[in-house]
C-alpha cells in the first residue's frame, strides 16, 4: 500500500516537473510505474499477495485511476476498450493480452502480449484487448489509468460472438469478483439484488421511490432478455425497501410492469443497502416456458 502510494505521489511530482514541457503525460507517469514494478518483490510486500478477485482502488479522479488488479488462476476478461490511455505493471504473476482492431465493423485479432512480473505495458485510448491470466496460481497487476476509469462508458465485446455491448468500470467490476446479474440454468433464471443505477453507476431518482422501482425493473428487463427470456417469464419477484412505508409506490410501479402476469412477491424492509442513496433493491425469478 504504501509503495503504492509513492508511485502515485512519485508519478504527481513528474507530471508536474514537466508541466510546462511538451510531453505525453503516459509515459512519465510509465517511467515511475516501471521503476516501482522492476522491484516486484516489495511491490508485492507493499500491496499484498492477491487470494481472491477483485480490485484495491489507490485513488480514482478525473485525471486518473489507480488500481491493484488481482486476476484469479486462468481467469479470462472478454474484449474490452478503456477510452483512455492506460499502463499495466505486473507484480506477480502473469497477464497475457490479445489486442484487437476493428474492421469493416468486425473485430480481428491484431498482436499478442506477455507480460511477467516487472514487466510494464501501455495501451492507447483506442486500444482494445482482451486478457488472460495463465497461470495456476493468482496474478497481480498495477493498473494507472488517463481518466476516471469507473465513470466512463465504453464497449465489452462478447467472447463468443464478438457482439459490442455497453460496458464501464463497473461492469468490468462484477466480472471480476464473480457477480453476474442474471444467471440461467435451463429454463430456470434468477436475477440478483438489482440497484437504481444507470451505466454511468450513478443512482437515478434520488429519494423518490417511483423512479429508482422503475430503475430496477428496466435493468431486470434487459439481463432477463439477454437470457433470452422477457418480464412474461417473470414468477417472483422479491422488493428490499429501507422504509417499508415506501411499499405502496413501489408496488404501484410493479404493477404497471406486471399488471397481467402477476407473479408471486415479497415486499421487506432491510437495514441499508451499500449506497445510502439507494431505497429499494429488487430480485427476480423467471422460468422460460417450452
Amino acid at each position: 500500500m504504501n509503495l503504492a502510494n509513492s508511485i502515485w505521489v512519485k508519478a504527481v511530482k513528474n507530471v508536474k516537473k514537466r508541466s510546462c514541457e511538451l510531453f505525453n503525460p503516459q509515459d512519465a507517469v510509465k517511467e515511475v510505474l516501471a521503476k516501482g514494478v522492476s522491484n516486484h518483490s516489495a511491490m508485492l510486500k507493499a500491496i499484498g499477495e492477491p487470494t481472491e478477485a477483485g480490485l484495491k482502488v489507490f485513488l480514482r479522479s478525473k485525471e486518473l485511476t489507480i488500481f491493484a488488479a488481482s486476476w484469479t488462476p486462468q481467469m479470462n476478461l472478454m474484449p474490452h476498450n478503456h477510452l483512455m490511455w492506460a499502463n499495466i505493471g505486473i507484480y506477480t504473476g502473469r497477464e497475457d493480452n490479445i489486442l484487437w482492431e476493428q474492421s469493416d465493423d468486425k473485430l480481428k485479432a491484431k498482436d499478442v502480449r506477455c507480460l511477467f512480473a516487472g514487466d510494464v505495458a501501455t495501451l492507447n485510448t483506442s486500444a482494445i484487448h482482451s486478457v488472460t491470466n495463465p497461470l495456476q496460481r493468482f496474478t497481480g497487476g498495477l493498473h494507472i489509468y488517463g481518466g476516471d476509469f469507473f465513470a466512463t462508458v465504453r464497449s465489452q465485446w462478447d467472447p463468443e460472438t464478438l457482439k459490442e455491448e455497453p460496458s464501464n468500470g463497473d461492469v468490468i467490476r462484477e466480472i471480476i469478483v464473480g457477480f453476474s446479474r442474471a444467471v440461467r440454468v435451463g429454463p430456470y433464471i434468477t436475477i440478483g439484488g438489482t440497484a437504481p443505477m444507470d451505466i454511468n453507476g450513478n443512482t437515478i431518482g434520488i429519494g423518490d421511490i417511483t423512479l429508482q422501482t422503475k430503475q430496477c425493473l428496466e435493468i431486470i428487463k434487459v439481463a432477463l432478455e439477454k437470457a433470452g427470456a422477457s418480464l412474461n417469464d417473470v414468477v417472483r419477484t422479491r422488493m428490499l425497501l429501507t422504509n417499508i412505508d415506501d411499499w405502496k409506490g413501489a408496488a404501484d410501479v410493479r404493477a404497471s410492469y406486471f399488471k397481467t402476469i402477476k407473479p408471486a412477491d415479497t415486499i421487506m424492509q432491510v437495514s441499508r443497502f451499500i449506497n445510502p442513496d439507494w431505497l429499494i433493491e429488487i430480485e427476480a425469478d423467471a422460468i422460460v416456458s417450452s
